[in-house]
């Protein structure tokens, strides 16, 4: 039998593959109530109120890489604690805050102020406010306190994209799983619904008491593009924590100082 030109073959190769792919077609299920949504996320997440830990912090700046491990304790709405460790283990930084007030000891110096975004970032490169860092370290899912949800859309890859308000009127989009009904990224939305800070969450682990804890959290910060990774280790959900771990008390010979002034 006599075999095609190679012409013809390569006209056969080249029509087969331009044969157009199957259309995907668009999700038009209705979307539930936003309310309804943020509700599961927080029955699916355990309704987790507490974190203890620590992690591994990388961050990548204008001045370059920075690697340090750190304690983090973290119980809603607003409180944290964050203790940076020399490589003996040894505290070197201290940052506590109850969601009101907030207490940083450095090099034998203590400064106390509002617990405002401003504020929070002299230690940590965050500019958020109290309850985000809570929120984030927790796994992007919001406490009941002061927090309304607004909407929800369908994202392009079907994701579900849940705004979410404060009292203060300041808003977060959460990148909404719909199968596994978990927070896989968070934005923080600044003047004009601008993004300011970009948060994902992954290597999410299963809880004996339910829901799953995002171990791994990438943070952008906009529109400068630095970053930060924090690794958890370890982490411990629900404990119990006493109030005094959220605030600094002077130790002997240190006298307080404005937390706003210079430095």
């Amino acid at each position: 039998m006599r075999s095609a030109p190679a012409g013809a073959l390569l006209a056969l190769v080249l029509a087969a593959g331009c044969r157009p792919g199957p259309v995907r077609q668009p999700d038009t299920t209705p979307l539930p109530e936003p309310e309804t949504v943020l509700t599961e996320l927080r029955a699916k997440a355990g309704e987790r109120a507490s974190l203890r830990t620590m992690g591994r912090v990388t961050y990548f700046g204008d001045k370059g890489r920075v690697r340090l491990k750190a304690v983090l304790l973290a119980r809603r709405p607003g409180a944290f604690r964050v203790e940076t460790l020399s490589p003996l283990e040894q505290p070197v930084d201290v940052m506590a805050s109850d969601g009101d007030r907030l207490w940083l000891l450095s090099q034998d110096r203590l400064r106390v102020g509002a617990a405002s975004p401003e504020n929070i970032a002299r230690l940590l490169p965050l500019v958020m406010g109290p309850e985000a860092v809570v929120d984030t370290l927790l796994g992007g899912v919001p406490g009941p306190e002061r927090v309304k949800a607004q909407s929800l859309e369908r994202g392009e890859d079907d994701s579900w994209r849940l705004t979410v308000i404060n009292e203060y009127g300041e808003r977060v989009v959460l990148k909404v799983n719909p199968v596994a009904r978990r927070v896989e990224a968070m934005e923080l939305l600044g003047e004009g619904d601008a993004v300011r800070v970009r948060v994902k969450f992954d290597d999410f682990e299963a809880l004996p008491d339910g829901g799953e804890l995002p171990k791994e959290l990438d943070i952008r910060l906009l529109p400068d593009g630095a970053q930060v990774a924090i690794r958890l280790q370890s982490p411990e959900i629900n404990v119990a924590m006493d109030d005094a771990l959220f605030r600094i008390d002077a130790p002997a010979g240190v006298t307080p100082e404005p937390l706003d002034g210079p430095g």
